[in-house]
C-alpha cells in the first residue's frame, strides 16, 4: 500500500466544509454547540469565505499588514525580507527559531486567550 500526500488548495473546499459540517453535527449531538455553533459552516458565506482563505494562503488574515497572519504574507511570499529585532532579516522562518504564539479575542465585558505558547525549529526527519 503506498500513501501520496500533496498539499490541499481551493479545489477542496467542498470536501473540508463537509468535514466542518459533520464536525458541528457531532458537537451539538453531544450538546456542546458553543464551539462550533449549530448550522453547518457550508451555509454562512461568510465561513466559506474564511475556509477558502485558510485554504489559500493557509492563513485567516485581515486586509492591513498589521492583521496577516504569517510570515509568508509579511515578507510577500518571501520577496521582502522583514527586519528583525536583533537587527537581521529573514524572508522565512528557519531551523533553530524559537517561535511564540498567543491569542486571544475579546467583546463587550469579556476576553478569552491563550498564554505563551513557545516552540523551536527543527530540521525535517530524513524520509
Amino acid at each position: 500500500m503506498s500513501t501520496t500526500l500533496r498539499r490541499g488548495d481551493r479545489q477542496d473546499l467542498d470536501l473540508l466544509l463537509a468535514f466542518f459540517d459533520e464536525a458541528v453535527e457531532w458537537m451539538v449531538a453531544r450538546g456542546q454547540p458553543t464551539q462550533w455553533g449549530t448550522e453547518p459552516w457550508s451555509t454562512d458565506p461568510r465561513r466559506v469565505s474564511r475556509v477558502g482563505d485558510l485554504m489559500g494562503s493557509g492563513t485567516i488574515s485581515g486586509a492591513t499588514r498589521d492583521s496577516f497572519g504569517s510570515m509568508l504574507e509579511l515578507s510577500w511570499g518571501g520577496k521582502t525580507p522583514i527586519a528583525l529585532s536583533t537587527g537581521g532579516t529573514r524572508s522565512f522562518i528557519e531551523d533553530g527559531d524559537e517561535l511564540t504564539l498567543a491569542g486571544w479575542c475579546q467583546g463587550d465585558g469579556y476576553r478569552v486567550g491563550f498564554g505563551p505558547c513557545v516552540g523551536k525549529v527543527t530540521p525535517a526527519i530524513p524520509v
